[in-house]
């Protein structure tokens, strides 16, 4: 987990090294209750956590960002404008 200020926004950015997010899936995964079929089979998420950020984000005039890890997996980004 990383905490930064970047120019008029601070950045919380958590990463994994997990299979990542397809391309074509990166957005939809923001939605409630979707889960990727590529998921383990061991998993119990039912799908909120990034619906839960990207609305959050929204709600705080930010970003939700979905970016892949260079180290393999996912990189959530939580952008959130610092009030001036």
């Amino acid at each position: 987990m990383q905490l930064r200020q970047e120019a008029n926004a601070i950045v919380l950015s958590v990463a994994d090294r997990g299979t990542g997010i397809p391309d074509a899936q990166s957005e939809a995964v923001k939605r409630p209750f979707i889960r990727l079929e590529a998921a383990p089979s061991n998993s119990t998420g039912s799908g909120l956590g990034l619906a839960i950020a990207e609305r959050a984000a929204r709600l705080h005039d930010g970003e939700f960002i979905l970016e892949d890890n260079e180290a393999g997996g996912l990189v959530a980004k939580l952008v959130l404008p610092i009030a001036t």
